[in-house]
C-alpha cells in the first residue's frame, strides 16, 4: 500500500506524468468498440493531472520567463484564446477542450522537467521502452489476425489490423523502428530483453508496414532516416578548413531539408506502388482458388472474409485529401486573421464545400482527419495570428537543436543521443505535413513530437549550466 507521501510524491513526478500521457495517445490509437469514452475518461483525468502539475510550477518558480519559446508558445496560446472568443457560441466545447490540451502541452510536455538532467534522461529513455513494447506487442496481434484471416474494420488496399486506421498502423511501427535505432547503440551493455525486443521489432514492424503500406508512413519512416544519416555525415571532419567545413555542413543540411520536402513523397508513392504489387502476390499465394463470385467470399462485413487489394481505393484517397487541403485554403481566405477556431473548423470547411457545390463525399473523413494537414489546420482554424508565432517557434526549434547537437560533437554518445531526437522531430515534422495530429489531439504522433522536442529542450538548457558533459562509469553522458 502506498502512503500518502508516496501519492504525493507520484502526483508530482513530471517523469510519471509523461510516460502515462504517452501511454494514453498510444491506447488511442487502436481500434476498440468503447475505447471513445474510456479514452475520454482518461484523456480528461491527464488534463486535470496537467492543470496541477502546472499550477505547483507556477507556485514553485519553474517557469523561466527569459526562454524566448516559451515567450512564443504563449503569443499561440494568446491566438488561440482570442480566436475561440471571436468565434463564440460555435464550437465552444471543443474550443475549451483544445485551450487546456495546449496549455498541458506546451507548459508541462515541452516545458517542465525534472531538475536533474540524469533524471530527464532516463524518463526519456523510459517513454522509448513504452513505445517499444506497445509497439511491438500491438504490431504481433496485428500480425496473428493478418494471418488468421480476421479484418476488425475492411480497408480493401491496407491492413489496418487492430488499429483504427492503416495510418496509425504505420506510423505506430514506425515508432517501435525509431526506438529500435537509439537501442541499438551500446548493444553489447544492452540487458538481453531490449536485445531481444530490438530483433523482434525489425521483423515485426517491417512486415506491418508492408501489409499497411501506409504513404504518411512511409513519409515519416524516410524523413527519419535521412535526417539522421544527414547529421551523421555533418559530424564526420570531411574538410580541414573550418570555414569550408560550416559551408558543407549547412549543404548538407539544406539538401537533407530539400530530399524532405521534395524527394519523401515521391519515395514514398514508389514504396506504396511496389509493395502494393508484394501484397497482391501475398494474397494470390494464401488464396490460389480466390473467386469474387463464390458465396464464401462475398460477405465484406465478415472478419474472416479474404479482402482482395483494389488499387483504385488509393486514388480515391488522394483525391479526397487534396479536395480538404483545397477547400480548408478557401476557408482561411475568408477568416484570415483569427481563423474559424479549432472547434468550429470541421463545420465551417463543410460551409465552404456545401457553398462550392461539391458533392457530400468529396470530404469523406473529414471528422476524424480535419484538413489533413498539421500546419494548414493551424492556418484555418487560427489564422495569421496563430500560424507566424508558430512559425517562430518552428524557426527558433531548428536553431537551438542545431546549436545544442553540434555543441557536444566531439562527445559521440551525446550527439548521437540528440541526432537521435532530432531526426524523431523531423520526421513527425514531416508527418504532420499528411495529417492533422500536431495538436489538441493527444494523439501518439502529437505525444511523440512533443516528447521529443520538450526533451532537446530541456537538454538545451541543462547544456546552458555546465561547461561540459558529464558521462558515467557506462560511457553515457548526462547533458
Amino acid at each position: 500500500m502506498m502512503t500518502i507521501a508516496g501519492w504525493k510524491a507520484a502526483l508530482n513526478d513530471i517523469g510519471l506524468f509523461k510516460k502515462c500521457y504517452l501511454l494514453n495517445a498510444l491506447f488511442i490509437t487502436f481500434y476498440f468498440y468503447s475505447w471513445g469514452r474510456i479514452s475520454t475518461i482518461t484523456s480528461v483525468t491527464l488534463t486535470l493531472w496537467g492543470a496541477y502539475l502546472m499550477l505547483q510550477g507556477f507556485l514553485h518558480r519553474q517557469f523561466d520567463l527569459r526562454q524566448k519559446g516559451l515567450w512564443m508558445l504563449a503569443v499561440f496560446f494568446g491566438a488561440l484564446c482570442m480566436s475561440s472568443l471571436v468565434n463564440l457560441p460555435n464550437g465552444w466545447m471543443k474550443n475549451a477542450q483544445a485551450i487546456a490540451l495546449a496549455a498541458v502541452t506546451f507548459l508541462v510536455v515541452y516545458y517542465l522537467e525534472p531538475q536533474d538532467s540524469a533524471k530527464e534522461k532516463k524518463d526519456f529513455e523510459g517513454c522509448l521502452k513504452i513505445i517499444m513494447v506497445y509497439s511491438c506487442v500491438m504490431s504481433s496481434i496485428s500480425l496473428l489476425m493478418y494471418f488468421s484471416n480476421i479484418c476488425i474494420i475492411n480497408y480493401p488496399d491496407r491492413y489496418a489490423g487492430i488499429y483504427l486506421n492503416p495510418i496509425l498502423s504505420g506510423l505506430v511501427a514506425n515508432g517501435g523502428l525509431f526506438c529500435t535505432v537509439y537501442f541499438l547503440w551500446g548493444w553489447k551493455r544492452r540487458p538481453w530483453r531490449i536485445k531481444a525486443l530490438c530483433i523482434a521489432q525489425m521483423v515485426v514492424q517491417t512486415v506491418v508496414m508492408i501489409i499497411g503500406n501506409s504513404r504518411s508512413a512511409y513519409c515519416c519512416f524516410v524523413a527519419f532516416f535521412v535526417i539522421y544519416i544527414g547529421m551523421q555525415i555533418a559530424n564526420g571532419k570531411l574538410l580541414q578548413n573550418p570555414v569550408w567545413n560550416r559551408v558543407l555542413k549547412v549543404a548538407i543540411a539544406l539538401v537533407t531539408v530539400a530530399v524532405i520536402v521534395v524527394g519523401s513523397n515521391f519515395l514514398a508513392e514508389g514504396i506504396n506502388r511496389g509493395v502494393y504489387e508484394l501484397n497482391k502476390a501475398i494474397f494470390s499465394l494464401r488464396y490460389p482458388d480466390y473467386d469474387p463470385d463464390s458465396p464464401n467470399y462475398g460477405d465484406t462485413d465478415n472478419w474472416f472474409t479474404p479482402h482482395p487489394l483494389e488499387r483504385s481505393n488509393e486514388e480515391a484517397s488522394s483525391n479526397i485529401r487534396l479536395n480538404m487541403i483545397a477547400t480548408g485554403w478557401d476557408t482561411f481566405k475568408e477568416n484570415p486573421i483569427l481563423g474559424t477556431s479549432p472547434g468550429d473548423l470541421i463545420r465551417s470547411v463543410l460551409d465552404t464545400a456545401e457553398r462550392q457545390g461539391q458533392p457530400e463525399d468529396s470530404l469523406q473523413g473529414i471528422e476524424g482527419g480535419r484538413v489533413h494537414n498539421a500546419y494548414l489546420d493551424v492556418l484555418v482554424s487560427m489564422g495569421l495570428l496563430g500560424l507566424i508565432p508558430m512559425i517562430l517557434f518552428a524557426v527558433y526549434s531548428v536553431i537551438k537543436a542545431y546549436q545544442c547537437t553540434f555543441a557536444c560533437r566531439k562527445d559521440r554518445p551525446a550527439y548521437d543521443h540528440n541526432t537521435f531526437v532530432v531526426s524523431v522531430i523531423g520526421a513527425m515534422a514531416t508527418f504532420f505535413f499528411m495529417e492533422s495530429a500536431m495538436l489538441f489531439t493527444m494523439s501518439f504522433a502529437e505525444a511523440f513530437f512533443w516528447l521529443s522536442l520538450g526533451h532537446l529542450a530541456q537538454r538545451a538548457k541543462f547544456q546552458g549550466k555546465r561547461i561540459s558533459p558529464q558521462v558515467d562509469k557506462n560511457g553515457v553522458c548526462h547533458l
